[in-house]
Order: C-alpha cells, then structure tokens, then sequence
C-alpha cells in the first residue's frame, strides 16, 4: 500500500543540498554517492512530511542549523568507508564499526533523555 507520493523523510533532502553545497556529488561516482547516502541515513533519524515548506515554516533557524551540523556530522562519520571502499573491510572489521556505532546510539539516546527529562 502506497500512502502518497508526496510523504518523503525530510533528512534525505537537507542530505541532498549538504552533498552538493559541499561538492560530494563531485568527489564521488553516483554509485559511491548512493552508498554514502545510505550509510548516512541510517544514522539520522527519519521526519516524514509532505512538503518541505511545512517542514522550513515549523522550525526555528536553531533547529535548521542544528539539523545541518548533525547530517554533516554524519557524512563525516561515515565518508572514510567509501573514500576507503568499505567492501575491502574483514568481517571482524565491520562487527566491531557496528559494536561501536551501537554502543554510540545508545549513549546518545540516553543523553537525549537526560535533556527532555532536564527541560
């Protein structure tokens, strides 16, 4: 079942405008690109919307920053994996990158709920 063509997650178009603004879609081959993208992905949280001018009234130009450095902070978590083709890695390698990315999820939700419980 398809909800509607126009609900999409809001970080795949601020990721969009962040490869471009900082010249990855000239660094890297489209393949690399959707590989990056991917691996960035799912370390943002998704925000499925409509329309993108909803999104931009709804938000103060604080969160619009902060969304921005958080997706540019992902990128370059994660860059080093294409710049360095991830698929050369040993199964050990990988187990231990998702051991630790694990580990950093969960420190960074329990962070998120000492803030919301501290407000």
């Amino acid at each position: 079942m398809q909800i509607s063509s126009e609900v999409h997650n809001y970080m795949e178009t601020l990721l969009g405008s962040k490869l471009v603004e900082m010249e990855y879609t000239e660094k890297y081959t489209p393949d690399q690109l959707a590989d990056l993208a991917c691996l960035v992905l799912n370390r943002l949280p998704s925000i499925y919307i409509r329309h993108d001018i909803d999104m931009l009234a709804a938000l103060s130009d604080q969160k619009l920053v902060e969304m921005g450095r958080i997706v540019m902070d992902a990128i370059t978590d994660v860059e080093h994996m294409i710049a360095n083709d991830r698929r050369t890695r040993s199964p050990d390698e990988l187990e231990e990158y998702f051991k630790v990315q694990a580990a950093r999820d969960a420190m960074e939700a329990l962070e998120e709920e000492a803030r919301v419980q501290s407000e």
